[in-house]
């Protein structure tokens, strides 16, 4: 269809509605940075074309083309968050409602890694009372697993924190609705499952999850925030199975690698830390260590750069977790400093439950952890 309306555009000529048609195509062309050049400068020339014409009406659908699905593909994360909460506003002013919750649906993940928790909660509530108000149950339907994740991460879940039920929804209500209403909110599902599984230890459940939402999610016009972070927590799944023994995950970790490789090469911001991390944790493997060292070092600082806390605290715990695997007096005084930085970041990004998940979890496997991370 997109295809169609650039067609009739270069037919007929430029009109408001031309914005959507470049940007609608841009969407298509990048999906999993499949021609990110490309789609990027077909986007670009819809948000151009907004700007000119300025309809106001149409500015929620160019922006979820351009700023939700294709400027992360090359630009900072952080560049879209703006645009995309303004489209919120002048949307619910037009009165397209369900573009409105799209817009800040979109925000929403694409701010998770960087802003604080409770930051993200008060958006997310402030969002939820809207779109109930306004009978947007699709849109809630897609936003809840986000929502509910983050609030398993604060420890406001009502099970055991890999568990995705609480406040916000129950897995099995989510699961229901999906099925009868909206199919495409099992991606997100899963997408969400495989987060907190890895986090709180769950690794034979976080591959699952990975392996449930992967075709779906990277075949789809998606934003390259969700597909840079499916790969990256779904290959730290295979990777952590990998070190149980199961090296033949080790195939599809050199597959799916070369995706995030790809993506970094087009938004090196976005998804360079993501990717040497995953090296790190490939030579660790390996038993490199000299590489694995120099890979997480520059994972750690390239998180720092980039403002992705919950990821910059994620590269110090697997750090210091390896540095235990060495079994020296030295590594462990490593370790040590590490973890703690860990608990620090969690702690700054209003993760409590993952604080005192990783704190137990430590503390029962090392003894003399138990002082050292008070």
């Amino acid at each position: 269809m997109s295809i169609r309306m650039l067609e009739l555009t270069l037919d007929h000529g430029l009109s408001a509605f031309a914005a959507n048609c470049f940007a609608a195509y841009g969407t298509l062309l990048c999906s999993g940075a499949r021609n990110v050049e490309d789609g990027y400068r077909y986007g670009k020339l819809g948000w151009e074309l907004y700007n000119r014409f300025q309809e106001e009406s149409f500015i929620a659908a160019v922006s979820i083309g351009y700023f939700g699905c294709i400027s992360s593909w090359k630009d900072h994360y952080s560049h879209c968050l703006e645009p995309l909460k303004n489209a919120f506003h002048v949307a619910l002013r037009c009165g397209d409602i369900a573009a409105a919750g799209l817009s800040v649906n979109i925000y929403c993940w694409n701010s998770y890694e960087h802003q604080n928790l409770h930051v993200m909660d008060s958006i997310a509530s402030s969002l939820a009372e809207r779109m109930e108000f306004f009978g947007q149950q699709t849109t809630l339907a897609m936003f809840a697993p986000l929502w509910q994740m983050l609030q398993n991460f604060m420890g406001l879940g009502s099970h055991d924190p890999w568990i995705l039920s609480g406040n916000v929804m129950t897995l099995e209500a989510a699961i229901d609705f999906a099925a009868n209403f909206n199919p495409s909110t099992f991606s997100w599902i899963s997408f969400c499952n495989m987060i907190v599984e890895f986090c709180f230890g769950r690794i034979d459940d976080a591959e699952k999850s990975y392996h449930d939402c992967k075709l779906k999610i990277l075949n789809n016009p998606h934003s390259a925030m969700d597909a840079g972070g499916l790969v990256f927590f779904g290959c730290l799944s295979l990777l952590a199975q990998a070190r149980r023994g199961k090296t033949g995950r080790l195939v599809i970790v050199r597959k799916d690698i070369q995706k995030l490789r790809r993506y970094a090469m087009h938004a090196p911001d976005n998804f360079q830390g993501k990717l040497l991390l995953l090296q790190a944790e490939y030579a660790a493997v390996r038993g490199k260590h000299l590489l694995a060292l120099s890979k997480y070092r520059l994972a750690i600082i390239d998180f720092r750069h980039a403002g992705l806390l919950m990821n910059e605290a994620l590269a110090n715990e697997l750090l210091g977790k390896y540095h235990l695997e060495r079994s020296s007096s030295s590594s462990e005084e490593l370790a040590i400093t590490h973890l703690k930085e860990a608990l620090r970041l969690y702690r700054n990004w209003g993760a409590t439950a993952k604080v005192d998940h990783l704190k137990h979890e430590l503390q029962q496997r090392h003894k003399f952890l138990a002082r050292a991370l008070l």
